[in-house]
């Protein structure tokens, strides 16, 4: 059958007289802004890139549902809770000797204290309110440490280097 069609097809272009057949058009080329796209796209993500990572980065203070807006001067770090599955939470016996040992070292860090889960759910029920209260266990509330800062000092290389440190999930400028 396709073989018949085809025979057909091939007749009939014995028929027509080459004259007057017009010569195909090419398609029009519609890829021309490709060439201006690929590399402006290249630019600005080049440049997104720079500004990220040559620009120092605006630490904001950080509100938790639940819990006290932070001091001026103070840094929250919040530890990795056992068993956690992110990469920086391979948490271990030693993380808070650990963490407490790097806040020794800054020359910013007037002080610093230890909060546990158990205090940390009392600080809790304080500012939660309705079904939350219910809701949220002893067990839920991550281990932290509040940093306060020496008057006028940058907590910033603070945060940075804390958050480098294993067992920390979070720490926030206050």
């Amino acid at each position: 059958m396709i073989e018949q069609r085809l025979r057909d097809a091939l007749g009939a272009a014995a028929d027509i007289d080459p004259a007057t057949v017009r010569p195909l058009r090419a398609a029009p080329r519609r890829h021309r802004m490709r060439y201006v796209a690929i590399p402006a796209a290249l630019v600005a993500a080049v440049a997104i890139f720079a500004a990220a990572r040559l620009l120092p980065a605006q630490e904001q203070p950080m509100t938790f549902v639940g819990m006290s807006a932070p001091e001026p001067g103070e840094i929250r770090v919040f530890l990795c809770r056992k068993p956690d599955t992110l990469p920086a939470c391979r948490h271990t016996a030693g993380d808070r000797a650990r963490i407490a040992a790097k806040l020794d070292t800054f020359p910013q860090v007037a002080g610093y204290r230890f909060i546990d889960q158990a205090e940390a759910y009392r600080m809790f029920l304080r500012y939660a309110k309705g079904e939350l209260r219910d809701v949220v266990r002893v067990s839920d509330m991550p281990e932290s440490f509040r940093v306060r800062l020496k008057l006028g000092a940058d907590g910033t290389p603070v945060v940075r280097a804390l958050r480098e440190v294993p067992g920390v999930l979070l720490a926030a400028l206050g």
